[in-house]
């Protein structure tokens, strides 16, 4: 419920799908308008007054509807309808080729955001738990792939945003997914009960049950064409054994990008003693970034498979990451709300953004050397420039 500026009106709306208008002196009511068709999604959730002759009510699926009303109250009219997100985000990316962003989380609706052009929303009705864009360099048409909590991996374009090859049923819930072949063709999924499994615009290519011992956590990829040195790094949870207390980074060579066979265990990073949240492979593959929820940033020689900085700015659980392409800069994001830039040559964070959300920083991704954007807990999308 809510009055009009001069106070003589008063507009209800609610579950039923219905806007009505009231006379606060007639005691009666005035006007009246059903929303939409008897869908889930049309159910009113707020409403507000801000002009004598503009009215806007919130739908259940985010929808921001504008209504013209007349000065007596006597009729309503829709002005506009803004598609919108509510809740938490969860991801974020962006396609270069497109200049497009890319965000979603437990609204059930995928935001895309063209820098250029207005945002549109693609209805998904499930959380979405991960999103990946192709890299800067990607000869691929723009597009992005998507994964929801009905475990569905699909590929969406971003002009129209229409479904490029029907949707591919997972067998496992998806704990992290990343390109796995130079094309940028194929998607590397680690399951959470141990597989690995990959999946193209045909649907599953094949499949690696158990590949992993522990439930993953988080996926990185350096996608290669066949024998040119893919990667692909994992996190895992500890051990049920008290006496090992590592939460381990697995890392695979990728020699054959379309067969189970070319999926090859190299080794293990071990120093991580929470879960790992983040994973993220540099351009060139000879470092590695990953970060836990003991507020720890790490810093990895691929080849040498050791540590090579540790940072500790971050007071919370670090959950994102992303290398800044052209440079080797780093961006973090955290439980404390806190983002941090760094270089590999510094100790220590060389930009530092406080309390950059109302809440937890749950996505980073970057735009291009000097941008970046994230997403959190409070349903912002907020993009970042560096000077």
């Amino acid at each position: 419920t809510w009055g009009s500026p001069d106070s003589r009106l008063i507009a209800t709306a609610g579950g039923d799908k219905k806007l009505r208008i009231w006379g606060r002196e007639a005691g009666a009511q005035l006007a009246e308008v059903t929303i939409g068709e008897a869908s889930l999604d049309d159910m009113q959730l707020g409403i507000t007054w801000p002009k004598q002759n503009l009215l806007a009510t919130v739908c259940f699926d985010s929808r921001l509807l504008l209504w013209e009303v007349q000065p007596d109250g006597s009729a309503v009219q829709p002005k506009k309808c803004i598609d919108g997100t509510t809740g938490k985000l969860d991801c974020v990316s962006f396609d270069a080729k497109t200049q497009t962003l890319v965000y979603a989380g437990s609204a059930g609706m995928i935001g895309f955001a063209p820098l250029n052009a207005p945002i549109f929303p693609y209805k998904v009705g499930v959380s979405v738990t991960h999103l990946l864009a192709h890299s800067f360099d990607s000869a691929r048409a723009g597009e992005i792939w998507a994964v929801g909590r009905d475990d569905l991996l699909r590929c969406i374009g971003l002009e129209k945003g229409e479904d490029r090859c029907p949707p591919a049923k997972l067998p496992e819930a998806a704990m992290g997914i990343g390109f796995i072949d130079g094309d940028e063709s194929m998607v590397i999924v680690a399951g959470h009960k141990g597989a690995a499994v990959c999946v193209g615009a045909g649907g599953i290519l094949w499949e690696k049950p158990g590949v992993f011992p522990r439930r993953p956590t988080a996926l990185a990829s350096l996608p290669r064409a066949a024998g040119a040195g893919g990667l692909v790094a994992v996190g895992i949870e500890k051990p049920p054994s008290p006496i090992q207390n590592n939460c381990d980074i697995m890392v695979f060579d990728v020699n054959d990008p379309s067969s189970d066979a070319g999926f090859v265990a190299r080794g293990t990073l071990e120093h991580h003693q929470r879960q790992v949240m983040s994973l993220k492979f540099n351009a060139s593959g000879e470092l590695l970034a990953s970060t836990d929820s003991q507020r720890n940033v790490i810093l990895w020689d691929v080849a040498a498979g050791a540590v090579k900085i540790i940072w500790t700015t971050h007071t919370a659980s670090v959950t994102a990451l992303d290398w800044l392409p052209g440079t080797n800069r780093l961006v973090t994001g955290g439980l404390d709300r806190r983002i941090c830039v760094w270089e590999p040559e510094t100790a220590v964070a060389v930009i530092k953004l406080e309390q950059v959300h109302k809440g937890q920083i749950t996505a980073v991704a970057a735009m291009g050397e000097n941008q970046f954007v994230s997403v959190g807990e409070d349903g912002f999308v907020l993009v970042h420039g560096i000077q």
